[in-house]
């Protein structure tokens, strides 16, 4: 990975500046590394949409390279499209569009809303899906889902009512077994996967066991990472066929066998699962 020494001290008044605006310490992904020991090369993302610039590395743990006499550190820089922001400005920009209407959003196809809260500092699934689907705007891609690393911690009882979780009777005894040692002992290895298409706005999810089993076992957050598809990029004669497509690419990548099944919206919970 090729990269640049950066003095720290610019990059804590990068990071500071952040910290101060108004959106407060913007992010892009949470890790589940320990935020006391900054990843290296650190990655400093720049967003065309309203110029923002977010350093994945929290300020302490720079100040504590500079006291051990750490001049520089090696700094990536990522430079998105005017269509990606941070998952951090998510709210602030689902709020927006909630009071102009933008996009004409029906919030049937999330829960009815009950996930959506553009108060409360934590951003949702619901509000990731909501945004794409008023705007396009996606939220930019980690630095290594494959090691934790993902967008939000996601309410199971939001997975829950978002996507088609099986019932415990049609997973093998064997199967959920080992999902629950796993999550048990070490918690989930990976976040779930949720695929989305902008043709149509269908929407997938990845071990949509684990989410199952999580459920059972009273989980309340799970960690979860986004990804787009958007079919005018795909030579084919319609969105199904270009899903089917889709669907082999992500089944390639790793996807669980559960990943390529449109969503079929349940029925809201007669109270409140939270």
């Amino acid at each position: 990975m090729s990269h640049i020494m950066y003095n720290i001290d610019e990059l804590l008044e990068i990071a500071n500046r952040e910290k101060k605006g108004s959106n407060g310490d913007a992010w892009w992904y949470k890790s589940a590394k320990n935020p006391s020991t900054p990843q290296l090369p650190i990655l400093i993302s720049l967003y065309q949409k309203d110029k923002h610039v977010v350093v994945d590395a929290d300020v302490e743990a720079l100040k504590q390279h500079k006291a051990s006499g750490t001049n520089t550190l090696p700094v990536k820089f990522i430079y998105n499209a005017e269509n990606l922001l941070p998952t951090s400005h998510v709210e602030p920009a689902v709020a927006k569009a909630m009071r102009s209407r933008i996009g004409g959003v029906s919030l049937a196809n999330y829960a009815g809303g009950r996930y959506i809260d553009t108060n409360d500092n934590r951003t949702s699934a619901s509000e990731v899906l909501y945004i794409y689907d008023a705007q396009r705007l996606r939220v930019t891609p980690p630095r290594e889902w494959r090691q934790l690393d993902h967008h939000v911690n996601a309410k199971t009882s939001e997975l829950m009512a978002l996507f088609p979780i099986p019932e415990k009777s049609s997973i093998p005894g064997n199967k959920w077994n080992k999902i629950a040692r796993q999550l048990k002992n070490n918690g989930f290895e990976k976040p779930v996967m949720i695929t989305v298409y902008g043709d149509t706005m269908e929407r997938w999810i990845d071990d949509a066991e684990w989410v199952a089993v999580a459920n059972s076992l009273g989980v309340k957050y799970i960690p979860a990472v986004f990804f787009y598809h958007e079919t005018e990029r795909y030579t084919c004669d319609s969105p199904a066929a270009c899903g089917a497509g889709i669907c082999g690419s992500a089944l390639a990548a790793g996807a669980g066998i559960g990943t390529c099944k449109p969503v079929v919206y349940p029925p809201p919970p007669s109270s409140s699962q939270d």
